[in-house]
């Protein structure tokens, strides 16, 4: 499922973990953050793996 399309779906407010393998992604996801009105809440890497925290406004 793509974040846009689950963002899409969640109600206002709640809050969609993202994980990635991908470093670069939480560049690309901020930036879409922003276009699309939402809050990137925070990042984290676990490993080799890229946590992000996305909240739909």
């Amino acid at each position: 499922m793509s974040v846009a399309k689950a963002v899409k779906e969640m109600g206002k407010g709640q809050i969609l973990e993202v994980i990635a393998t991908d470093s670069q992604f939480i560049r690309d996801l901020q930036s879409w953050c922003g276009k699309n009105g939402h809050n990137s809440l925070k990042e984290k890497l676990v490993e080799k793996l890229v946590k992000v925290y996305v909240q739909r406004n």
